[in-house]
């Protein structure tokens, strides 16, 4: 295993831990904002679907600072999502893993502006799974 695989397995591994702590105290956790590091990869953006399986995200507006972003994607609900994200131009950028009641994480680098957020399985997006990520300069 590759250092890059092994550091994604750690930062997978990490955000799991995380999400099942965090989901013990019953409180609701803000998921759109970010500005924690994590081992000096540079700023985190949690994102979750929502876990009652509407076709939604949490939030719908996310903001992070430009640089290398680590993606923590959370989909608790029994319906398979995705996170995709698209730039002003309409290309996309990346997509995470398809994933249902799991996490998954991804890095990228993106530069300051704004970008669209969405999940690309049939028919959710067009449903209301979609978002704005304004990314600011760091």
């Amino acid at each position: 295993m590759g250092a890059a695989r092994r550091r994604a397995v750690v930062v997978a591994a990490v955000a799991t831990a995380g999400f099942v702590f965090a989901g013990c105290g019953g409180d609701k956790q803000e998921t759109n904002t970010v500005s924690t590091e994590v081992f000096g990869t540079g700023p985190v953006l949690d994102v979750a679907a929502d876990p009652d399986g509407d076709l939604k995200f949490t939030e719908d507006e996310f903001e992070v600072a430009a640089g290398k972003v680590v993606v923590n994607f959370t989909n608790e609900s029994s319906i398979p999502h995705d996170f995709c994200i698209r730039d002003s131009e309409g290309v996309d950028l990346v997509c995470s893993d398809i994933i249902v009641t799991s996490t998954t994480t991804f890095d990228i680098d993106l530069e300051p502006g704004e970008y669209t957020v969405y999940c690309s399985l049939a028919g959710h997006r067009d449903n209301g799974m979609t978002g704005t990520l304004t990314v600011k300069e760091s």
